[in-house]
């Protein structure tokens, strides 16, 4: 017999040669099987049927299965020695003509230690889709000098990126930075988690300098939940250039889908404080005045704001609305000229009525405010009507922990055309401003 693999199709690998055959041999049995028995091909049982100079051969063929990928983890012993350790595998089957597998995995192993912390605080409990959260990463170093440390924290896939938001020298990551700074570092991670993401999407967080024996670096970031279900977590991985040095992660915090909530509610908050401002007027402050007017070629911007409490963090809003008062109009004739688009966006920064006007206190002239929430028209046939602004958006926000400076009401108007609303001065009294939010609990 002849067993040899030659990775050839010409080449049998297995040969059964007869010759000087004497005697019966046809009660003989021929065949190849596995170690245990459970599988095998038979050429013949209990009738060989062969004679001297023949001979049956085997042929080798591929099972046709996948390649099997084997994956494994090593630690790194507590008195390893400091510097670079690469740890060597090797794996081989049993197959006929297997042949050695190979591969390594080489890290920096410093002396003492390097701790690190990943915390997530969330603006509600349970978590549910708006939830703000809270990252706050602490590390201190014991260990080796780092010149070139780099800390890295993806953003969890069901959250995004509050803009403005990371503190103590962290920086936020576009997509596209993301993807040039893993091209200069050699960052397979980092070029990984920019794949196929918008190049201005934030797609990380990072804190980069030199880390040395004795240091401790604190910085965090905020983000809000997107989704409806799933868990945030987010993990800390520190590098020094492109050598990875250890990894530390939060807790998983769980998504509640929170509109399921079964417990149907609505409350009214009448507007406690309110005024505009006029670019026509910059310097002036209208924080008593009776109304509030909007329009003018886009120059007055009526301000109001209310407090929202005593609805759950979590709850569901299914709708808010915030209604306002027409009492007056001018700078028209008719109907079609009469027209104008309002749009409600929430205020970004703290004011009262007595000490406002179109510069104070704003970064911009005219207020500090982001993306519209809702919008509606005021047209001569709205005089005495509520005009109805849909401010879910900015409640729902609001319950999940993001600050409450109000709202401010804009315009698109081009022809001169003002409205007069009633303001929380106004003679009468149930012309006041309000919200009402229609909500949904868990009980």
């Amino acid at each position: 017999m002849l067993a040899r693999y030659e990775a050839s199709p010409d080449w049998y690998e297995y040969i059964f040669a007869y010759d000087n055959l004497n005697g019966d041999v046809t009660a003989g049995t021929i065949g190849v099987e596995n170690a245990d028995g459970s599988a095998g091909v038979q050429v013949a049982y209990n009738d060989i049927a062969v004679s001297t100079g023949q001979a049956i051969c085997f042929d080798l063929v591929a099972s046709g299965q996948d390649p099997v990928v084997i994956t494994y983890q090593a630690m790194v012993d507590t008195n390893a020695p400091a510097g670079e350790l690469t740890n060597n595998v090797e794996s081989i089957t049993d197959n006929p003509g297997s042949m050695v597998e190979s591969t390594s995995a080489t890290v920096m192993v410093l002396p003492g230690a390097i701790e690190g912390s990943v915390t997530q605080t969330a603006s509600t409990s349970p978590v549910v889709p708006g939830t703000f959260i809270d990252v706050d990463v602490s590390a201190s170093n014991s260990n080796g000098d780092l010149a070139d440390g780099l800390f890295l924290a993806p953003i969890d896939p069901d959250t995004m990126y509050v803009d403005g938001s990371a503190y103590g020298g962290a920086m936020p990551l576009t997509a596209a930075y993301a993807a040039q700074l893993a091209a200069e570092k050699g960052l397979a991670e980092l070029a990984a988690e920019a794949a196929g993401r918008a190049p201005e999407e934030v797609v990380a967080v990072a804190w980069a300098g030199p880390f040395m024996n004795g240091d401790m670096v604190d910085f965090g970031f905020t983000v809000q939940v997107m989704t409806s279900s799933g868990e945030v977590q987010h993990d800390v991985a520190l590098f020094d250039g492109a050598t990875f040095v250890t990894s530390f992660g939060s807790d998983a915090l769980s998504i509640v889908d929170n509109s399921t909530y079964p417990v149907s509610r609505s409350r009214r908050f009448n507007v406690d404080r309110d005024t505009y401002i006029s670019g026509t007027q910059p310097n002036s402050f209208f924080g008593s005045a009776q109304t509030m007017w909007t329009g003018f070629f886009e120059q007055m911007r009526p301000l109001v704001h209310t407090p929202i409490n005593g609805i759950p963090g979590d709850a569901y809003v299914d709708v808010a609305y915030l209604y306002l008062y027409i009492v007056e109009g001018r700078g028209f004739t008719t109907w079609p000229n009469s027209v104008i688009n309002v749009e409600v966006r929430p205020v970004e920064t703290e004011w009262m009525p007595v000490a406002v006007n179109w510069w104070m206190p704003w970064t911009m002239p005219g207020g500090d405010y982001g993306p519209a929430v809702g919008a509606n028209h005021i047209g001569s046939g709205k005089l005495n009507t509520w005009l109805r602004l849909d401010v879910t958006d900015a409640v729902t926000d609001i319950l999940r922990g993001a600050s409450n400076q109000g709202m401010i009401i804009t315009n698109d108007d081009d022809r001169g055309v003002r409205y007069a609303l009633a303001a929380k001065e106004y003679f009468d009294a149930s012309k006041g401003g309000y919200i009402r939010v229609y909500f949904r609990t868990a009980d």
